[in-house]
């Protein structure tokens, strides 16, 4: 999936629902492959290691493998964080990202008070696969681009896994 979006060295990379943080691994290690001048160019360097990698969980213990899993693969300081990217507000996050990796929890749904409310104001559902794309459309800059990993979207056309914003 990482390959599909083809990350450059000056991607903003989020997932928003980053458990191990498998995807911006991936990334990391496509960068380092695709792009090896990105460790030689001091200002490349500390965006790929400051900059570059962003997850959210809500799982502390997700966070806590996650940031040692990016640490063991070579990048130092993560932001990797606690949040519940469907419930809370998403201030200051908007149009930072300019890809974003995902595999979201599937079929479920929540309450609308425990929905963000400019997630609703994007769509108005419960379905968290629907709610995670309106996330995507939030996260990314314009120009940006998400993939979603897994099988089934339902409410979605199983087609578009990949899209652009902007």
């Amino acid at each position: 999936m990482v390959e599909l979006t083809t990350p450059g060295p000056k991607d903003v990379i989020c997932d928003p629902a980053s458990g191990t943080c498998g995807f911006l691994v991936a990334a990391g290690e496509y960068l380092r492959e695709h792009h090896p001048a990105i460790l030689r160019d001091a200002k490349l360097k500390a965006h790929f290691h400051k900059e570059a990698f962003h997850g959210f969980d809500f799982d502390n213990t997700m966070l806590r493998i996650g940031s040692m899993n990016m640490l063991l693969h070579g990048v130092e300081s993560p932001d990797i964080r606690y949040r519940d990217s469907l419930a809370q507000d998403h201030a200051g996050e908007e149009e930072r990202y300019t890809l974003v990796l995902a595999n979201p929890p599937f079929a479920g749904s929540l309450d609308y008070e425990n929905t963000a409310k400019d997630l609703q104001q994007i769509v108005k559902t419960k379905k968290t696969e629907l709610l995670f794309l309106a996330l995507f459309v939030r996260l990314l800059k314009p120009g940006g681009r998400a993939a979603r990993q897994g099988s089934c979207w339902p409410s979605w056309p199983r087609s578009r896994r990949r899209f652009r914003r902007g």
